[in-house]
C-alpha cells in the first residue's frame, strides 16, 4: 500500500481524494498526519502555478510523494479585471485575510447581491504531484467546452445544508437541474445534466492525471 500526501489541512479534501483514488492501493494523508504546518506563499499566478507550490512544500516537508491543487473562481457575467472578480483568491478577501466558511458565506452572499442576487460563476482548478523522486508534473483541464458545460449561478440566497470545507455550495446552483450544490443526488436526472457530465469528465480526466503522475496500481482481487 503506497501513502501519499495531499497538501492540504482540509479533512474533507483529504477523504474525498481517498475515494477518488479507491481503486488504487494508496492511502492519502495530510500534512497534520506529521503535525507539519503547510505554510505556501502562494505567488504564482495561475492555479497550477500555486498548486505546484504547494506540492513544493508537501514534499519538501514529508519526503514523499504529494499532490498539491488550487482553484481560480470566475464570475461569467464580469468582465475579467472586475475589482469583484475573485480570481486566485476565492478564500483570501483582498488576498491577504483567509476568510472561514461562515465568513466566506457572508462575503459571496454580499457580492452576490449587489449583481442582482446571483451571477453565473465557474472554477478552474490546477492540479500538481511531485513523486517520491522529486519529479513534478501539472494539470488543469483546458478544453473550454468542457469549462463552460460546468458553470453555476452563485446566488445570494443559500441552502440550509452546509458541505464543510466547501461553503460556497450552499450558494451554488445548477442553471439546468435547479437544485443547490448541497441538494444535489446522483440521480438520473443530475448525472445527465449538462454540468454533471462535466463534472464527470472533469474528474475522470483528473483521476487519471493522479494516477499516472503517482504510478499507482490497481487493487488487487480478493
Amino acid at each position: 500500500m503506497k501513502t501519499i500526501c495531499y497538501a492540504t489541512h482540509n479533512a474533507n479534501k483529504i477523504e474525498e481524494m481517498q475515494r477518488w483514488l479507491a481503486d488504487y492501493a494508496v492511502r492519502v494523508v495530510g500534512p497534520d498526519t506529521f503535525n507539519v504546518p503547510l505554510i505556501v506563499e502562494e505567488t504564482a499566478d495561475s492555479p497550477c502555478g500555486n498548486a505546484l507550490l504547494k506540492a513544493r512544500v508537501g514534499f519538501a516537508q514529508t519526503h514523499m510523494a504529494c499532490i498539491g491543487q488550487d482553484s481560480a473562481f470566475q464570475f461569467l457575467d464580469l468582465d475579467p479585471q472586475d475589482p469583484d472578480q475573485p480570481g486566485l483568491y476565492v478564500r483570501r478577501k483582498d488576498g491577504v485575510h483567509e476568510m472561514s466558511d461562515d465568513e466566506m458565506l457572508t462575503h459571496y452572499q454580499r457580492l452576490a447581491h449587489r449583481h442582482g442576487g446571483r451571477l453565473m460563476a465557474a472554477y478552474l482548478d490546477g492540479w500538481a504531484v511531485v513523486d517520491e523522486t522529486g519529479q513534478e508534473a501539472v494539470f488543469q483541464l483546458t478544453d473550454p467546452k468542457l469549462i463552460r458545460a460546468g458553470e453555476f449561478w452563485l446566488c445570494e440566497s443559500a441552502h440550509p445544508v452546509r458541505h464543510p470545507g466547501w461553503p460556497l455550495d450552499s450558494l451554488s446552483l445548477d442553471p439546468e437541474t435547479g437544485l443547490y450544490f448541497t441538494e444535489e443526488r446522483p440521480d438520473e436526472i443530475q448525472s445527465c445534466s449538462q454540468r454533471g457530465l462535466a463534472r464527470k469528465e472533469g474528474l475522470r480526466q483528473t483521476v487519471a492525471f493522479l494516477v499516472r503522475s503517482l504510478k499507482l496500481q490497481r487493487k488487487k482481487a480478493v
